[in-house]
Parts: C-alpha cells; structure tokens; sequence
C-alpha cells in the first residue's frame, strides 16, 4: 500500500543530498519579493470520514513548508515529511513532524534528502522513499522507522525527462507503479521490484499533476492538484481519479478538496497527502500559500514591472499576451555573399548565442519557455548540431552543480570554446529573485560535454551601481575580451524609458568592455563604442585576426525592405577600435553568430512576438 507521496516543484531553493551528520538548524529562507516557493507555503490538514468528502481545518500545521508526504510510522502515529524552508531542519534534509498521543504534533529529525518526498509502507513493515533528485532523476531509500533512511540507488532516470517532479509510487498485482509530473500531466512507469523504473512515455492527462494513490476499495484513488484558471481567477482545487489496475483511470466527479472561506488555507489547496488510519478515517495534509500567487498573468515580472525571470529588461514590460515565450529563437545561415537563409527554429525562446566545439560541432543555448513544462520554464537548455545547423537535438535544460545558495539560475548565456575543448558559460545572475535586490553581474560555469557545469565561484565582471547583463565574450590571441550594454542604472524599476535623470540613461551605442587572460579575473578596459542608435546586446567570434561583434539595432517601426532593428557587425584587431561593416539582412536581436564551414556565417536571433498568447500556467515554485 502506498503512503501519500506529494509534491512537485518548480523551486529555487539548493536542494542537498549528502548524509547528515550534525543537526545544526539552517537559517529560514526569506520571502523574495514577486515569486513563489515553499518559503511561502504552508502545510494545512484535512480530515473525512470517507476518503471522497474533506474538510480542512482552520489551524496551520507547517509554516514555510511544501510538498507534504504523509504515512503511518512503526508505532501507527502519522508521520509528516515536507520541503522545509523554514530554517528548523537538519542542513541537506527534509523536514519532519510526527503526531504525538494527544493529537498535537512534534518536530522530529530525519535525514532523508531531495525533495517531493513519496513514502510507501512495504508488506514486512519496512518503508521506502522515493525523492527527486536536481537533474530529474528519482532517488530510492529505504527505513525502519520513517524518519532515518539509507539510499539504495536511482529508482528513476530518462533523459528524456529531465525535468520530471513529484513520484507517487505504488504496488499492484501485476507490478509497481510510478507516476511522475511533467507540466499538468502524468507520465506512468513500471517496475517489477519498485527500486528500477522505465517508461514507455505513456502519459495521463487527468486535467492536473503532482498525484498521490492510495489504496482503496476494488483498486486505488488518485488524488491530484488542478491549477487555477488565469480566465476566472478560481483557487487550486483537489480532484481524483479511480483505477482498477493501475493502468487506466477514471476521472471522478467533483471537487475532493476545495479552500475554505477563511482560514489558513484559504488562497487554495494543493499537493495533496491523503492517509486512511486504523479507525478508517482519513487524514490528508495539502500545501496552501501565505500570499496567494498569481498564477496565469505575467509571472515573468516583478513588481512594478520589474524584470523578473523571464524579462531582461530589453524594453517596457509586456502584458499578459506577450513575453520572452512568446517569442522564437531562429537560426540563419548567411552565405559569403551575403545570401540569407532560415536553417531551424527554437520555439519559445531567446537570448541566444551559438559556438563551435572542438569536434566541430555547433552547441546553441537560450533562455528556455517550454508550454508545457514548469520546471524548465525560463531555465538555460541547450541544443547541438552536426551538419552546419540544418538539424538540431532537442532542447536540454543544462545542469548546473554549486551554484550558491539565494543565487538566480542562469540567464542571458554566452558559449566560449576553450583550447582544451572544455566549453565556458557566461551567464547573468544575481542573489534574490529581482533586480532590486541585487545588482545583476556576470559569473561563468564550465562544462565538459555542454550539459553539465561546474560553477566558477566569484563574479567574472560587474560595474559598481550599474547592472550588468547580456555579456558577449570572445578569446582573441590568448585574451579573452568581455562585451555587455550599457543599460543606465536602473531597468525600469517604475520608471517610464526617458524619465531617469541624463546620468542615469543608457548610454547610446556605448557598451562596457573588459578583458582577461585566464576567462576568470577581468579588468575593465575603456568602454567601446559605434556610431548611430546600436546596442552592444550581442555575440562576438574572433577568426584570431578580429573580433566581430554582431550587435542589435536600436528597435524602431519597420521600414519597407528592412527588418526592424535588424543585426549590424563591426571588427576590431584589438578589442577597442571597432569600424561598422555591412551585414546580411538577418532579422531578430540578440544576435549570436559563428563562422560557417563555406565561408559565410550562421547566427540564432530572437524573433519578432509570433503569436499572441498568454503564457502557459506555471506549476507554483517548490523546492
């Protein structure tokens, strides 16, 4: 029989998974301003006599806690485990609570790591666990008492899924059963012994994800979660599912769990828990929020119109209908004489840059806005060529190992091959979730094989008041040469384009410039600088007699036979002298480029908005 399992995520919290062996609390994870995550959950409880009818209470079991997993211990008091950001917990685990005699609930410690915990209780009284892992991958531990846990391995791990959250696990008669979220659907695994599953990419679309089966009379309920409607602004609600086999369901009729009126849970419920006791009652644990989020608007926004994940700051703030996803990465190959011509398309995408490895082969990278995957929504993917751009892999979301604790994932990447045929990423971050909280700098990762990387710790270039963002960097003749836009002091933190004081504007076609010779430790160089309305918002490729920089026009309305802004290119011999040359009539911003194999070029850009829709529901953020 399984125990709840619960959970999914969207997180940006560091998840840890080395064994504990000390029980030092961590410092409670503040709120950021604008976003969601489990420091803004709160774990409530829910009681029924049937299993089909619930009431929630009006008392808050778990402040700052997510992704519940509730099951019976040793003793038959219920245990609670759950994503903890409250600071209460050991470093690395999760957390735990377990209901005492009297009906109250106790903090308990458990070394159990990851997150979306899932706890099935065996048939010789032992217990597993099943945890997510950073890169998609679902760990499998084993206990006696539910609280203290050995890992036994990787129960789960596709590379086509790599972004896949929340197992609820559970034992048939034919065999085990996995079901995982990706976006709002379920993708359904098997497995003879429940400690290696595969998958043969079946998926359930029961209208909502992040499940949780139990055992029931004639087969098994599946509880699950249904985000809100951005259209009727309806709170997150609790459904469920039959099945007879654990191969097909049923959907059930109505709501199992909805919010109250008032009370703790009232912003919704979600992430459902459900256990049934020895008297045959049941009990459920659901995740609510302490400020309801918006989900359905523009959640790429900060407040005022501050940029926040999926906004740069290239513009005024978007509505609703458009947005970085509403946008494509294209990529071109442009002839030696000049001839233009459409290779591939990035749907939902931008802020590309393209490089070519030591084995001559092309790796892209842009900013990523899956529809229908939360979990690598505004996240870094990547994508490789061997034949000159004409077809691409899919797109992966890259894997990122020490990034520090509080720090943005990457944004707004930039590819270096390097000599050995490593490959350096140069990316924008900064600590906390919006661009008043930190000024943006630049900070680099390296990789082996362009997947997976290593962050390089301190800042490679920042400009002390002024963000930073969207750096191009080229190696020229053993120095490595940093580019970036000079964006004024603010990105539009309220302030109308136009409304800051002089000092503080953009300055028009000048861009920060900085140099290196190991890629780590840059010096500022003297800002460089082109005629007309450019910005230094581009790549740069250096043949080893110049650099090219491949730059955005300044946006403006579209004249006939003209793309709108356009790319324009400049060389330079030493990185600080630069006189414009004619460019190809490529379309987009953002321009990366590198030398094609016929003597031309090929270049990705961020198209012009190709449609006009709101962006895909996002799964609420849990660590």
């Amino acid at each position: 029989m399984k125990t709840p399992p619960l959970a999914a995520v969207v997180a940006l919290g560091v998840l840890a998974f080395a064994a504990v062996t000390h029980a030092q609390p961590n410092p409670p994870q503040p709120p950021p301003r604008g976003g969601d995550g489990p420091w803004n959950h709160r774990v409530v409880l829910a009681t029924s006599p049937d299993g089909l009818a619930w009431t929630v209470g009006n008392e808050t079991l778990a402040e700052r806690a997510s992704v519940p997993e509730l099951f019976l211990g040793p003793d038959a008091r219920p245990i609670l485990l759950f994503v903890d950001a409250s600071g209460q917990r050991r470093p690395g685990s999760l957390g735990a609570m377990v209901r005492q005699d009297n009906g109250a609930w106790a903090r308990h410690d458990t070394n159990l790591t990851g997150a979306d915990p899932n706890v099935v209780r065996l048939s010789d009284r032992t217990y597993r666990a099943y945890t997510k892992g950073r890169i998609g991958e679902i760990f499998v531990f084993a206990s006696r008492d539910g609280l203290q846990w050995q890992r036994l391995g990787v129960a789960f791990q596709d590379e086509r899924y790599p972004n896949t959250t929340d197992s609820d696990v559970f034992e048939t008669e034919s065999g085990w059963v996995m079901l995982i979220s990706i976006g709002p659907r379920l993708l359904r695994c098997q497995s003879a012994d429940g400690l290696k599953f595969t998958t043969d990419g079946e998926v359930l679309d029961l209208g909502g994800s992040v499940s949780d089966t139990v055992k029931v009379s004639g087969g098994w309920r599946t509880f699950f979660h249904v985000n809100p409607s951005p259209r009727t602004g309806n709170k997150m609600v609790i459904r469920s599912a039959f099945t007879a086999d654990g191969k097909t369901w049923q959907r059930e009729d109505g709501d199992r769990v909805v919010a109250p009126e008032s009370g703790p849970a009232q912003p919704g419920v979600a992430d459902p828990a459900p256990l049934q006791l020895p008297d045959g009652s049941w009990l459920m644990a659901v995740k609510s929020f302490i400020e309801r989020p918006q989900f359905g608007g523009n959640f790429a926004q900060g407040p005022r119109g501050q940029p926040g994940d999926g906004q740069r700051g290239r513009g005024p703030p978007r509505g609703p209908s458009g947005g970085p996803w509403n946008q494509d990465v294209v990529v071109w190959h442009a002839s030696p004489a000049g001839v233009v011509k459409e290779l591939a398309t990035f749907e939902r995408a931008g802020v590309p840059t393209i490089a070519r490895l030591k084995d001559g082969r092309l790796i892209a990278a842009h900013q990523h806005f899956p529809a229908d995957d939360p979990g690598s929504f505004d996240k870094v993917a990547v994508h490789f060529s061997s034949d000159e751009g004409a077809t691409w892999t899919a797109a992966r979301v890259i894997r990122l190992e020490g990034l520090p604790a509080g720090m943005r994932f990457p944004f707004d990447p930039t590819l270096v091959p390097l000599s050995d045929g490593r490959v350096r990423l140069y990316f924008t971050s900064l600590r906390g979730r919006q661009f008043s909280e930190d000024r943006p700098a630049i900070f680099s990762a390296i990789s082996a094989d362009g997947i997976d990387y290593v962050f390089e710790p301190g800042v490679r270039f920042g400009v002390e008041g002024r963000p930073v963002i969207d750096c191009a960097v080229a190696q020229h003749n053993g120095v490595f040469h940093l580019f970036a836009p000079d964006n004024g002091t603010q990105l539009d933190p309220g302030v109308q384009p136009g409304g800051e004081s002089p000092e503080n504007r953009p300055r028009v076609g000048v861009g920060y410039h900085a140099t290196s010779r190991d890629g780590l430790n840059f010096t500022r160089a003297a800002d460089v600088q082109v005629e007309g309305r450019r910005r230094w918002l581009g790549g740069a490729f250096s043949d080893a007699k110049v650099i090219t920089f491949f730059g955005t026009g300044e946006p403006g309305p579209p004249t006939p036979g003209q793309p709108r802004g356009g790319v324009w290119m400049a060389t330079s011999a030493d990185g600080e002298k630069w006189e414009t040359v004619n460019a190809p009539p490529v379309r987009g911003a953002d321009p990366g480029a590198v030398a094609a194999r016929d003597g031309g070029w090929i270049f990705v850009t961020t198209s012009e908005p190709r449609r006009n829709e709101p962006p895909p529901p996002r799964q609420p953020d849990r660590n």
